[in-house]
Parts: C-alpha cells; sequence; structure tokens
C-alpha cells in the first residue's frame, strides 16, 4: 500500500481545523450578541445571515474555483474571515456582528468546497 501524498494529509488536516473553528465561530458569535443584549430572535437571525451567505455563495465559489483555481479564491476568502472576525472586534454593534457573520459564512463556504476540489 502506497504511503498518503504529503499534500492530501495536509489539506486534511488543514480541513479538519476549519470544519472544528467554524463550529466555535458560530457559538462565539451567538454569545457575543447575547452580551450585546441580543433577543433570542436576533440570535436566531444571526445563525440565520450565516447559513443564507453560505447558501448564496456556494455556486459561485465552485465556478470561481474551477476558472481560476483555488489558491487565490482560498486566499481571499481566508482574508474575508479574519475581517469577519475584526469588524465586531473592533465596532461591537448588532449591525456589524451580522455584517461579520456575513463575512465568515462566505469564508466558511469558500474554503470547504474549494479545500475539497485540492483532495
Amino acid at each position: 500500500m502506497m504511503a498518503p501524498r504529503f499534500g492530501m494529509v495536509y489539506t486534511l488536516t488543514i480541513m479538519g481545523s476549519c470544519l472544528t473553528c467554524l463550529v466555535g465561530l458560530r457559538i462565539m458569535f451567538a454569545l457575543f450578541a447575547l452580551s450585546l443584549g441580543a433577543s433570542a430572535f436576533e440570535v436566531g437571525l444571526l445563525a440565520a445571515t450565516y447559513q443564507f451567505f453560505s447558501l448564496v455563495v456556494a455556486i459561485p465559489a465552485g465556478m470561481l474555483g474551477d476558472r481560476y483555481g483555488a489558491r487565490w479564491p482560498l486566499v481571499a476568502s481566508a482574508a474575508l474571515g479574519v475581517l469577519g472576525l475584526l469588524v465586531p472586534y473592533f465596532l461591537p454593534a448588532m449591525p456589524m456582528l451580522f455584517a461579520g457573520m456575513a463575512l465568515c459564512g462566505i469564508w466558511a463556504v469558500v474554503n470547504l468546497i474549494l479545500t475539497q476540489s485540492l483532495i
């Protein structure tokens, strides 16, 4: 049996760590929203914002990866993810939390789709 390629092991490791971060990210945003005084309905809308932007961007992300390869869209989505985390940190208000959650939703779906194309 052949040993797995280093790139494949590396890709699977990064993908697993990103999935772990995504679960923690949604919990962190919900707790941060509650600390800002959000209602349960607003926390639900926050979670829906994440899923909505993931849904909207999924097919264009795959098309972007097919056209330009996975490298640069992954780098751009990582930058969006960092921006999505920094916006609510520096501007702690509910609208900024929604913007951050939308950016993190875009990062998540681009990362998951294009990382799978590397395997």
